[in-house]
């Protein structure tokens, strides 16, 4: 993922899980809001409900996989927070990647197109 598509801000990932849509599935959990209309950003994030530090390491590494096809679909000024579940690192990567591009499309921020 590019620096320009990473969600560094704790103040704007707060908004997010605030005021954004949130859509749960087996896989991960997305939040995200549309604002502005800069490239799309992402944080993923993976609490230690996940596992321990390893684990969640493996988790973030194949959210970011798993974002890459969705990512160039993304509508300008998408803003997402994608939460890793104590699923995501054993599931099958087909499955958690379908699984994270329909909780964008749900979410409202990739068109029909790009699901």
């Amino acid at each position: 993922m590019q620096r320009r598509n990473r969600l560094g801000s704790e103040s704007l990932i707060r908004r997010v899980y605030a005021t954004g849509v949130r859509v749960r599935s087996k896989g991960a959990t997305v939040t995200g809001i549309v604002e502005g209309d800069s490239a799309p950003r992402v944080a993923i994030v993976a609490s230690r409900r996940v596992g321990g530090a390893v684990v969640r390491n493996r988790a973030r590494r194949r959210l970011r996989a798993a974002l890459g096809g969705a990512l160039p679909f993304m509508k300008p000024g998408s803003v997402a927070v994608v939460a890793a579940t104590p699923e995501t690192p054993s599931l099958d990567f087909q499955i958690l990647e379908d699984s994270v591009r329909r909780g964008l499309v749900k979410a409202g921020l990739v068109g029909a197109a790009g699901a």
